[in-house]
């Protein structure tokens, strides 16, 4: 068994901490250029109004919810990438990115008629009518979006598994810093042909896709001594491989369902409370805008450790799979209870930023805040726990027990401490979803813990080796 002689390890021997270095910083901006995207348009929404604000925020939960599909199925492709890289088997990896375009444009197709469907559907969400004329042109452009984010986080994959993101990095920086400008442009002015409306301001998100998209590409087809062994290009395409495409859609549509129902859980409480009033609506946005910038450390650390854990399985070396699952989960918790603190502790100064002028709202979004920094401690944890399942290709236990953890007992529980004094000496409103969000990440996180301890830490290498190398992968042509 070889081992690197330093903390560091070399270019060809890289420690886990060197991966994680390399891997988790870029990916995190990566994330959060994406997440703030959100987060601007819906501050800046706010100072239109708290209609604007609220209407920006519950399309935004909508259609995150159905993205994520496409994202759950992205990360069973990482794992495989990163097995292929860790096995040296580096043309497998261009193999897999040219099988990938075929599967981004089944699932983009999926999504965007999903999202069309709730498009048209609007309506009956017994929205007043400024909220609608702000609602449609978001949700419009928005879609024509999907295949464009689903493509971006691939290109941010194929860097996540050869543990190069400078690039990622650099183009986050600039990305970053152009959002508010955009919006400036797209949610306050008059545009030509279209008029005025903050809905418009989707338009960010396809001008920083493009410049994703733009630039990785650029980095990977000129970055030959990092890029070259893979093939990514030679061919551009190659004719589908159903086998493989069959196969990842099949062990991947359990991670992609599990994605969405964990998310759609969030949003489908943004619909739920939608009759208690736009200010409490207002309330639930702010704290969710709140938890989307927590949650761009869970998303990036849960990827990492994906990309991470898959390579060193690769490599025959489940010790320092282990070891990396332990280090980023007691880094995830540390980040989440100390932001949880801050949070908790400044929790008006945060109502402030995402309300102006609604003191009902910012007085029910003071209080969430509260339930927020009590999650954070599971949802750290749960984040590194998905991240380290999915290489295993354990994703039907992770879709069924978020199928009947979040919907089997958290949704009837939501609804019954929301709606009713069943279970408490009074209905608690929206305060009884956000008691089950609680819940919900503490049930699954001792579900999956039990899951790694008891099953993937005593299986045999041989065992491992063959649940890991059964299915199909794609053809060299």
């Amino acid at each position: 068994m070889q081992t690197t002689t330093s903390w560091w390890g070399t270019k060809a021997e890289p420690t886990n901490l060197r991966l994680f270095f390399n891997i988790f910083p870029a990916t995190f901006a990566s994330q959060l250029v994406y997440m703030s995207v959100v987060i601007i348009n819906t501050l800046m929404a706010a100072h239109v109004s708290t209609t604007a604000m609220a209407a920006i925020g519950l399309v935004g939960s909508i259609l995150w919810t159905f993205n994520s599909l496409g994202l759950g199925l992205l990360s069973v492709i990482l794992s495989r990438m990163g097995y292929a890289y860790g096995k040296k088997d580096y043309t497998q990896v261009g193999d897999i990115h040219r099988q990938t375009y075929y599967l981004i444009g089944i699932i983009s197709i999926f999504i965007m008629l999903i999202d069309l469907i709730f498009l048209l559907n609007l309506g009956f969400l017994n929205l007043s009518q400024e909220m609608l004329t702000i609602c449609r042109p978001y949700f419009i452009i928005l879609i024509f979006n999907v295949p464009l984010n689903l493509y971006v986080f691939h290109l941010r994959n194929i860097n996540s598994c050869v543990a190069f993101t400078l690039p990622t990095l650099l183009i986050s920086i600039p990305g970053l810093l152009l959002v508010a400008p955009l919006n400036l442009i797209f949610m306050y002015g008059d545009l030509p042909f279209l008029g005025k409306n903050p809905g418009y301001s989707a338009f960010t998100i396809t001008v920083i896709n493009l410049i994703y998209i733009v630039g990785l590409t650029a980095f990977i087809k000129f970055r030959k001594s990092t890029y070259a062994k893979l093939n990514l290009f030679q061919p551009i395409f190659q004719k589908p491989d159903s086998v493989f495409i069959k196969d990842i859609l099949k062990n991947g549509s359990p991670i992609a369902m599990q994605y969405w129902l964990e998310n759609s859980f969030y949003s489908l409480v943004a619909v739920l409370v939608t009759p208690l009033g736009t200010s409490v609506l207002a309330a639930h946005e702010a704290a969710i805008s709140c938890y989307g910038i927590v949650y761009s450390i869970a998303i990036a650390g849960s990827a990492t450790l994906t990309s991470i854990t898959a390579r060193r399985l690769g490599e025959n070396r489940r010790d320092l799979a282990q070891q990396i699952f332990r280090n980023i989960s007691y880094f995830l918790i540390a980040v989440y209870v100390l932001i949880g603190i801050v949070t908790i502790l400044h929790r008006d100064i945060v109502a402030d930023i995402f309300i102006k002028d609604d003191r009902t709202a910012h007085d029910i979004a003071q209080n969430l805040i509260i339930f927020l920094g009590a999650s954070n401690f599971f949802d750290g944890l749960y984040a590194a726990l998905l991240g380290y399942i999915i290489p295993y290709r354990d994703s039907r236990y992770a879709f069924l027990t978020m199928l009947i953890v979040a919907w089997g007992l958290g949704m009837p529980l939501a609804n019954t401490l929301a709606f009713t004094s069943w279970l408490s000496p009074a209905p608690m409103g929206i305060y009884g979803f956000w008691t089950t969000f609680v819940i919900v990440a503490f049930i699954i996180c001792m579900s999956f813990l039990y899951r790694i301890i008891f099953k993937w830490h005593r299986i045999s290498d041989e065992e491992l080796k063959i649940h890991l190398n059964k299915g199909a992968v794609a053809n060299d042509h």
